[in-house]
């Protein structure tokens, strides 16, 4: 039987070992383990889904915040970087069109021209109030909208900017990803496989990222049109801001489950088939040129 100084000296031990985690920081749950390893080898052309995607860059010379400045190469560029971006997961985005489509700009959002800011002045000298002089009814009187101005005046700048979107569009089976000048934040999915992007993106730059923000954004916001939730993992494509695009074998799984689901996905390996039935030469050279995008990818 053990001594009496054996048994404290045990309990002892036994103390301060528990002591010592106990005072070690309590991480919340959700951030004390990372997102599982990044998967980084793309897999054959044949396991390739391809998903359309049109951009539409907005424009209007009423609100420059939604006047998109990109030009179609950077588009193409952007796109491709995209999937490389999503290459390991073996989805591949297909560029099907670059549109450029008049913002639908609320009339409150519109700038105040000089002359209606003059008319105000007189109408509130008519109500038996002080009027104010011309010039300093110039100066609070906004002569054109900056990037971001009034956007930010509303709460709900996110949504404002939706219903900037032409109903039409909506009609296309696939993503469709717009592009303005600016607003609140880099990105945001709004559902209806519909999302929007300012160009004027800004990320936190992690180790192993992605030169660019805009490929990164555009792919992130595509991640959760496919269902993928937002991470803690700084470097991995669903952290929120930074310039990480890694995916882990979860997230892939979940992402690649879900583009089955999206209207206009096409399976690679039943795409020379697709491309053959195809009567509209069009169409099936749009087809042949994903097809040969994605063999390029995985070479």
């Amino acid at each position: 039987m053990p001594s009496t100084r054996r048994i404290f000296v045990l309990c002892f031990a036994a103390w301060c070992v528990g002591r010592g985690k106990a005072d070690e920081p309590r991480v919340p749950a959700k951030e004390k383990s990372t997102t599982p390893p990044a998967v980084a080898e793309i897999p054959a052309a044949e396991s390739f889904w391809i998903i359309p995607l049109r951009v539409i860059l907005l424009q209007s010379d009423e609100f420059p915040a939604a006047n998109c400045s990109l030009r179609d190469e950077d588009l193409e560029r952007i796109v491709g970087k995209v999937n490389r971006v999503w290459g390991p997961a073996g989805i591949a985005f297909g560029l099907e069109s670059i549109r450029r489509e008049t913002a639908i700009v609320p009339e409150r959002l519109k700038p105040v021209p000089a002359a209606a800011a003059k008319d105000a002045v007189i109408e509130q000298g008519s109500n038996g109030k002080e009027p104010q002089s011309a010039a300093a009814t110039h100066k609070t009187a906004p002569q054109a909208v900056k990037p971001h101005e009034a956007a930010l005046r509303d709460a709900g700048s996110s949504d404002l900017f939706r219903a900037m979107i032409p109903a039409a569009d909506r009609k296309f089976a696939g993503f469709r990803a717009y592009y303005i000048h600016a607003f609140d934040v880099n990105g945001i999915y709004y559902g209806r496989r519909e999302m929007m992007i300012q160009e004027m993106a800004e990320l936190r730059t992690v180790p192993g990222g992605i030169d660019e923000p805009l490929p990164r954004v555009t792919a992130h916001e595509l991640g959760h049109g496919l269902g993928l939730v937002h991470r803690q993992d700084r470097v991995n494509l669903l952290a929120s801001g930074t310039t990480g695009t890694g995916l882990s074998a979860e997230e892939i799984a979940a992402a690649r489950k879900a583009a089955e689901k999206i209207p206009g996905a096409l399976k690679m390996n039943d795409l020379e088939k697709t491309i053959a039935a195809e009567t509209d030469p069009q169409r099936q050279a749009l087809l042949k040129r994903w097809q040969a995008e994605v063999a390029k990818l995985t070479n």
